[in-house]
């Protein structure tokens, strides 16, 4: 486990291509060890490769659902032409999962060999005592 102290990371800026919507960020991955724009193949193993497809159309689906039901708050934030956008964005995201060739691929890399179980068992483990807690109130 590694602790991070954000407040002293460099901050990076963006910007959409016209400039007007424009965000800060800062890139964690490297201060815990990842080379910039790499995946330091060579430093690291890929342990497990997973290829987010249907799931990741329903994650999008889910995502316009909770936009629709905040959109006046978003619009008060930005506007009505944002908000379209957006709102277009998502279902052509959504729709490019379903109907389309997109997909996310998600690794995990280590430098130690044995450091990811052989199964995926413990995320399944996981999700149950999570939802054992939800169940009982404890969350």
């Amino acid at each position: 486990m590694h602790k991070v102290n954000t407040t002293k990371m460099t901050e990076f800026t963006w910007s959409s291509p016209k400039g007007k919507f424009v965000g800060a960020g800062k890139e964690i991955s490297e201060e815990l060890g990842r080379q910039p724009r790499s995946t330091d193949l060579l430093e690291r193993h890929p342990f497990d490769v997973e290829i987010l497809r249907i799931h990741y159309a329903k994650t999008c689906h889910e995502w316009y659902l909770r936009f629709i039901e905040h959109r006046e708050e978003a619009k008060a934030m930005y506007d009505e032409r944002f908000c379209r956008m957006f709102e277009f964005y998502l279902a052509a995201v959504e729709m490019t999962f379903w109907h389309g060739s997109a997909m996310v691929f998600q690794m995990q890399l280590s430098h130690k060999r044995d450091a990811v179980p052989l199964t995926r068992d413990y995320i399944t483990d996981s999700d149950r005592a999570l939802a054992a807690k939800r169940a009982n109130g404890e969350l």
